[in-house]
């Protein structure tokens, strides 16, 4: 096999096997790189690309286990193949049940290990323009098309999504919830579903989700423990997954294709490739990589942030979203005022009790602005917590409030007409952009481009700065016209 677009990351504190693996990836025509530590790669800086990290466990420092957690931690999804010289059940337990991708013992064959490394590339190829980003990116007309559709599979109230590969449950009220699963409980499950109403074996299991790898038959029953626990199935009276003894599992649940909500075609003349960078955007978001885009533009700029909204609110399952609209001569007076206009909608709609307990717990300047939020009994003891509250105390505490909503369901937030911002504003949406903890948060913000151009506003001087330091993406709209 031969791929240069795909690159491999040695991890391993032995210069000679370090080496030595990175001699045998490049012969196979794949591009590798190489670090003495977990900490150098944690260090390093990692193009976009499709990849995937060999891995030796006894490092010293922060051994392989634990660069595993440190990488989940920060939503980093990058298959990991092990390399271990005294590796036992227990520990190749662990690392798959975290997420691993394959664990492979000294000393290994050459073609075991390089098997291994294509299945990894091969997942992630064309899935993934960034570490831990997952989701195949389409031509952009097609784009809105990915997060919902023929490609998932409904057992109520649960929702396979074999295209994001990620797992719905749908409560009483209609809203969904992401199921966390690991990529190989992820596999397992799909296979089962996709083969519902007959016997799989174990062997065929273990064949479809680990090929030409050897894996442990107690691994296996691991992945299907860790799959019940999340689907609440029990192996005595199971609804989803029965075991039948010394044979193989069987998922025994009714299946059907769920019903694809194919989005409207723009409305706006031109805007496929607009609209398709901002599904780009949302799909980095909702695999927890914080985005911050910037429509610039004069007529148009509403209907398009508008459309954007409306088709990601009805086809991105679990999204919250909320807009806050900049008013000329009044936004300009009142602090956060846009923000405070969207997190007014996300506390009213379904579900907006988290939204008021986050606050309440992390942001309770907020929450007294919304007084009918608050109960009475709650009043006074709010009033005396925000005694001598600063805009600085506002903005930090806005930034660990939406980190925490964004933290299990995608969050949007649209400002419009920045132009006419507060400086305080400017500033959160700084804070936002410049924050380090993994979020699946994506903030538009429309502004008319004279009117910034022309004048002082903060924005003038914020743009640049956070496109130089890449935590921003701009797109300029040429005027667009409403098509009827």
């Amino acid at each position: 096999m031969s791929d240069t677009g795909a690159l491999v990351y040695v991890v391993d504190d032995d210069a000679s096997a370090r080496e030595g693996v990175a001699g045998l990836i490049r012969s196979a025509g794949l591009m590798a790189k190489t670090f003495a530590s977990g900490e150098e790669f944690l260090a390093a800086p990692r193009p976009r690309m499709p990849s995937c990290l060999v891995l030796d466990v006894n490092l010293p420092g922060l051994n392989g286990l634990e660069l595993q957690r440190e990488l989940g931690k920060s939503g980093v999804q990058v298959p990991i193949i092990f390399l271990t010289g005294h590796g036992d059940i227990p520990m190749t337990v662990r690392a798959l049940k975290a997420g691993a991708a394959n664990f492979l013992t000294k000393p290994f064959d050459d073609e075991e290990l390089l098997n291994a490394v294509r299945q990894c590339t091969k997942s992630v190829q064309g899935f993934q323009p960034g570490i831990g980003d997952r989701i195949k990116r389409p031509s952009p007309a097609a784009g809105r098309d990915v997060l919902t559709g023929a490609n998932t599979k409904e057992f109520p109230p649960f929702r396979l999504d074999t295209i994001n590969q990620c797992l719905w449950r749908r409560g009483e009220a209609g809203e969904e919830e992401r199921v966390l699963l690991t990529p190989k409980a992820f596999a397992v499950l799909s296979y089962l579903v996709e083969h519902a109403g007959r016997l799989v074996t174990q062997d065929e299991l273990l064949e479809a989700v680990w090929p030409d790898t050897f894996v442990q038959p107690e691994v296996l029953k691991y992945q299907i423990a860790d799959i019940r626990s999340k689907l609440g199935d029990c192996p005595k009276n199971p609804v989803f997954i029965e075991t039948l003894a010394r044979r193989g599992y069987q998922f025994i649940a009714a299946v059907h294709d769920g019903a694809a909500a194919k989005p409207e075609p723009g409305a706006l003349a031109g805007s496929d490739r607009v609209l398709g960078e901002l599904w780009d955007c949302l799909r980095r978001a909702i695999s927890g990589e914080r985005q911050i885009v910037f429509i610039a533009t004069e007529p148009g700029k509403a209907a398009m942030a508008d459309e954007f909204q409306h088709q990601a609110a009805a086809n991105a399952p679990g999204l919250r979203a909320a807009r806050g609209q900049c008013v000329e001569g009044y936004g300009s007076k009142e602090a956060y005022y846009p923000m405070l206009d969207a997190l007014g909608q996300l506390c009213r709609r379904s579900g907006g009790n988290s939204v008021v307990r986050t606050l309440a717990e992390q942001a309770p300047t907020w929450l007294v602005q919304f007084p009918a939020l608050v109960k009475p009994e709650h009043r006074d003891t709010l009033q005396q917590e925000i005694l001598g509250a600063t805009r600085q105390r506002m903005l930090r505490e806005i930034c660990d409030a939406l980190n925490t909503i964004a933290a299990g369901s995608p969050l949007l937030l649209v400002l419009e007409d920045l132009q006419w911002a507060d400086p305080f504003t400017v500033d959160l949406i700084s804070a936002v952009a410049r924050s380090r903890t993994p979020a699946k948060l994506m903030l538009v913000g429309t502004y008319r481009q004279a009117d910034v151009a022309s004048s002082e506003h903060p924005l003038k001087a914020l743009k640049p700065d956070l496109l130089i330091h890449r935590l921003c993406r701009e797109i300029t709209l040429a005027a667009l016209e409403e098509v009827a």
